[in-house]
């Protein structure tokens, strides 16, 4: 239920970008006030990200639908264009700006630029 009220106050904004109230009043309800503090923080996790398998930067999955599904990034694209009513675009970012049909095949450093220091390889 919580990650339902983040989408949409994420996606609630009027035609000048700003924040819709109604979304955010059920959130605050719901959750209390949202309060930031000025300042540096820093914090880890005790819970370790998993050692994983990386998007390929030279693999169409994310962006280009298989066997007559959509792929991942224009199912999010969808979506977005039906709760928001624009299209974010991900999926021809990803085509236009990400993918490498020459790339390695993995890169470990693409996706975050701080991948190398927490990598747990």
């Amino acid at each position: 239920m919580f990650s339902e009220y983040i989408m949409a106050a994420l996606l609630a904004t009027g035609p000048n970008g700003h924040p819709t109230g109604g979304v955010f009043s059920a959130v605050t309800d719901q959750y209390g006030p949202l309060v930031v503090k000025e300042g540096r923080f820093s914090a880890e996790s005790n819970t370790r990200p998993w050692s994983s398998w990386w998007y390929p930067l030279n693999d169409t999955y994310l962006f280009e639908g298989r066997n007559g599904e959509a792929a991942p990034l224009q199912r999010y694209d969808t979506f977005v264009q039906k709760v928001s009513g624009r299209n974010p675009g991900s999926s021809d970012f990803e085509r236009t700006q990400i993918y490498q049909p020459q790339g390695v095949a993995f890169d470990h450093g693409a996706r975050t630029s701080n991948a190398h220091e927490s990598s747990r390889d």
